[in-house]
Parts: structure tokens; C-alpha cells; sequence
């Protein structure tokens, strides 16, 4: 068995693609989606832009990473899919408004897909972290 960890940018389609290629001749037993990033304060104050980010990083990168590595794991008859979530997607999160939006959304996500894919042999698992000590 061999480990490989690579790095991409999860808003960046073309990023994700290059990863994805890299590991083609190989088969992806199991694919972690753990790109995650914050936003705190009065929603009142948040910019448009910062509010993207953050459902472009949490959201749409967590669901476009996914759905290219998932053809191969189709094509191979099994995997695993970990997805970091966090429990601001169980419970929303005074100022956290943007960030417990992103992450609700993708415990829609894998419920919705590990329903699906079970018929593949492919298992979702969502991890749904407490408090993390970070500079958010």
C-alpha cells in the first residue's frame, strides 16, 4: 500500500484535474476533503466577496473534488469518501452565520450521496469536528 498526498487548490477546477490525473494509473481507495475556511462576525458586516470564499472553499470545493475523482472510484468498484464537516452544519453558530450555511450544505451533500453510492461500494463518511484551535 502507498500513501500519496497531494496538494490543489479546491477553488480552482484545473488545480483539482492536475491532482486527479497525477494518481490516474493508480487507483483512489480514499479520497479526504478537508479544505475548510471561516468566517466570524455581525452577517451585517461581511463583504459579498468574503461570503463566496467561504461557500466556494466549503461548499463547491468539498462538491467539485468529489465529483472528479468519483468516475475512477465507479470505474474500480469501491472507495471511501471523508469529508471534514464541522458541528456549525448540525447547529448554527451566533456570527457564524455564512460559515454553519456552508457546512449544513454539505451534510446535505454526503447524506444525499452516501445513500447513492452505496449501490458502488463507495462509503461517505462526514466528520463533524467541534471546536478547532485556529486562527479563524
Amino acid at each position: 500500500y502507498t500513501l500519496d498526498i497531494l496538494q490543489m487548490d479546491v477553488t480552482d477546477r484545473q488545480s483539482i484535474l492536475d491532482a486527479r490525473d497525477r494518481v490516474v494509473e493508480k487507483r483512489v481507495d480514499i479520497l479526504v476533503c478537508n479544505a475548510g475556511v471561516g468566517l466570524m462576525g455581525p452577517l451585517e458586516l461581511q463583504s459579498l466577496d468574503s461570503m463566496r470564499q467561504i461557500l466556494e472553499v466549503n461548499l463547491l470545493g468539498t462538491i467539485q473534488t468529489i465529483q472528479a475523482f468519483l468516475p475512477g472510484m465507479k470505474a474500480q468498484g469501491h472507495g471511501r469518501i471523508l469529508v471534514t464537516g464541522s458541528t456549525g452544519g448540525l447547529h448554527g453558530l451566533p456570527f457564524n452565520e455564512v460559515y454553519c450555511a456552508s457546512k449544513f450544505a454539505i451534510e446535505g451533500a454526503c447524506e444525499s450521496l452516501a445513500v447513492l453510492l452505496l449501490h458502488f461500494n463507495i462509503h461517505v463518511s462526514l466528520i463533524e469536528c467541534g471546536p478547532v484551535n485556529t486562527d479563524f
